[in-house]
């Protein structure tokens, strides 16, 4: 892996704290991605790759974490915690 692909791996999970949780687990917030770009002193033409890499890291991740959830639904009955998943 490169320092440009780490950079954006690392940013995706620095973020992942950043979305909301409770009865649902929402998006990366657009101003948080902003954020942390500025903080990373992105110009604005790699801040709009981040925000596009963002989006679609967490939409997979999301997606993934839904799958995760029917599964253990179907297997147990229950779902990962109270969470529900939100695109």
């Amino acid at each position: 892996m490169g320092p440009a692909e780490a950079f954006f791996l690392r940013a995706f999970w620095d973020l992942d704290s950043e979305r909301q949780v409770g009865m649902a687990l929402g998006r990366i917030p657009r101003s948080k991605v902003f954020h942390y770009g500025s903080e990373a002193g992105l110009d604005s033409a790699m801040m709009d790759v981040l925000w596009r890499l963002i989006q679609r890291m967490d939409a997979a991740y999301l997606t993934w974490v839904q799958k995760e959830q029917e599964k253990k639904s179907k297997t147990s009955g229950k779902g990962i915690g109270n969470r529900v998943v939100h695109k």
